[in-house]
């Protein structure tokens, strides 16, 4: 980690909800919004690991971090993370929609067209 002072950066005062911010890609967004000073709202549906990084993101600054756990497959839960974000920064500048399912490993031989064409269908 640098221990030299965080200022902030290009996102500074910009608000950012970030679907799935809690792993992988969504947690690599997270940290460059918050490193460049923006405030950054993530969900996910697993606690632990949302709320320890948005504790370890708002210690490291200069932006700051809140989790909210949503299942974004609930189009309640969508609109309360929304509200929640709105009521803690009072606005929303930017949506990063990055909450999603693999399915399980098959061999390619095992699968078919017509399933592995059931698997991509989102609506």
């Amino acid at each position: 980690m640098n221990d030299s002072p965080r200022v902030p950066g290009r996102f500074a005062g910009c608000v950012v909800l970030i679907t799935g911010g809690s792993k992988g890609i969504g947690e690599g967004c997270a940290r460059v919004f918050c490193r460049e000073g923006g405030n950054v709202a993530i969900c996910a549906r697993g606690a632990e690991a949302g709320e320890a990084l948005a504790k370890e993101l708002t210690a490291e600054g200069p932006g700051q971090c809140v989790f909210f756990t949503a299942d974004v497959r609930q189009p309640e839960e969508i609109k309360q993370i929304i509200e929640a974000t709105l009521a803690r920064f009072g606005r929303l500048d930017c949506l990063i929609n990055n909450a999603g399912w693999h399915p399980p490993f098959r061999l390619i031989e095992a699968e078919s067209v017509r399933g592995r064409s059931a698997h991509t269908k989102l609506t």
